[in-house]
């Protein structure tokens, strides 16, 4: 059975562009400057869509549904002159050059159902559109974010291409920030301040924010949410992005988020989908992630066979000391054996504890960590974080400061690896 179309909630063009319904040529509407929108019936081979994230299987059934039922609702999109790169169909179905003078479209709402009538067998030559005239790259960007698809398999992707797009077109595009850093900055994650947010003047660091938020209640997004998404698709797998989705079977954000932070970038790619192969296999709940992930020990070149085994076998909850409380009777019969016994088992603990600690003690190998952070990070790892308070040797505030530094401390570290 086809997919049914998704009827989109109302954009920002149902209240910028003035409704007309008059037979000028859309040339000379554009000629004439008017911010208005029209129904049309526009070239398909003209409507952009050499760059189009999209999910092939929806759009297969999405044709199909429209094959049977026809076109519920007209695609959304933006009319301007053609500029050099932009490509449209030729008489092949294949991409070319527009002409200097050709009219092209680009999509705001409407990707799926497009390349589904593109993709016919015997393609309509037209589809039904909501024109607008006169609506700027800003413009488009926003309404495209704000009426963002709710196809979960393109969705992340979508939105971090036109959200980095959104910021390069703002006032600091040119600032050298990356926009997953900008997002985090003004959602208040206390991470995300580095040199690049420290070179700013305290003006630029208040009018970041000020954008960053402005045009999140704009576009009805949390800028946490946004810069999640974004850290995801510059540090995961794009395969496993794409198997994203939010119930059933498939990979939920949370964990390839989490998985990512910790083994970012293409050189962990294949360490990525082992990670999540091995948590399901082992059937680790929350709290066991979060133990593993903090302690294991793998490096990029590493085979995957070997990942694999590591992850397989690491701990996922710290080991409890054991104390031995032997038999007096026992030690006054047999005193020389039970010391004997105690001393083997002691040095057995004692190999046991310090392989353990060499699995675990990042912070010995972590550059950069000051004596409290290491101090810190020590007693997270031992469970000993009540006792640092309770002495008084450290305020809560302290404690968790120094913590979170030497995590990102941490962070950057396997990322440069």
């Amino acid at each position: 059975m086809g997919s049914p179309e998704i009827n989109q909630a109302p954009s920002l063009v149902d209240t910028k562009f003035r409704v007309i319904k008059d037979k000028r040529k859309p040339a000379d509407i554009l000629a004439s400057g008017e911010r208005v929108k029209r129904i049309e019936d526009i070239p398909l081979s003209h409507i952009l869509t050499a760059e189009a994230i999209i999910d092939d299987s929806h759009a297969s059934d999405l044709g199909n549904s429209i094959d049977v039922k026809g076109q519920n609702s007209p695609i959304t999109v933006r009319i301007r002159p053609a500029v050099e790169g932009d490509l449209i169909l030729g008489p092949k179905n294949e991409y070319q050059q527009a002409k200097e003078g050709d009219l092209v479209y680009d999509i705001s709402d409407g990707y799926h159902r497009t390349i589904a009538k593109q993709r016919k067998k015997k393609p309509d030559k037209t589809i039904q559109a909501s024109v607008m005239y006169g609506c700027t790259d800003e413009e488009l960007i926003d309404d495209r974010i704000l009426s963002a698809s709710s196809i979960e398999t393109v969705q992340i992707p979508r939105m971090a291409s036109w959200l980095t797009k959104a910021f390069n077109q703002s006032p600091f595009g040119n600032k050298n920030i990356p926009v997953d850093i900008a997002f985090g900055y003004a959602s208040g994650k206390k991470t995300q301040v580095g040199p690049v947010i420290n070179n700013l003047t305290g003006d630029e660091k208040s009018n970041l924010k000020i954008w960053v938020n402005s045009k999140c209640n704009l576009w009805k997004k949390n800028p946490a949410e946004m810069h999640t998404i974004l850290r995801l698709v510059r540090d995961a797998d794009p395969e496993l992005v794409n198997e994203i989705t939010p119930k059933g079977p498939g990979i939920r954000k949370e964990l390839l988020s989490r998985i990512s932070y910790n083994f970012p970038r293409e050189e962990f790619y294949p360490a990525q989908r082992i990670i999540l192969d091995v948590i399901k296999t082992r059937k680790l709940k929350n709290k066991e992630i979060t133990f593993l992930l903090a302690h294991l020990n793998i490096d990029k070149n590493m085979s995957p066979e070997m990942i694999r085994e590591i992850a397989m076998t690491s701990d996922i909850e710290p080991k409890e000391e054991i104390i031995f409380q032997p038999n007096t009777k026992d030690l006054l019969v047999e005193k020389d054996n039970i010391i004997k016994k105690l001393k083997e088992e002691r040095d057995t603990l004692k190999e046991e504890r310090d392989r353990y600690k060499r699995n675990i003690a990042w912070w010995e190998t972590t550059p950069n960590l000051t004596h409290d952070e290491k101090r810190v990070a020590r007693a997270n790892a031992y469970g000993e974080l009540p006792r640092l308070i309770g002495d008084g040797t450290m305020s809560k505030e302290s404690i968790g400061i120094n913590l979170r530094s030497a995590l990102e401390k941490l962070h950057n570290h396997r990322s440069s690896r």
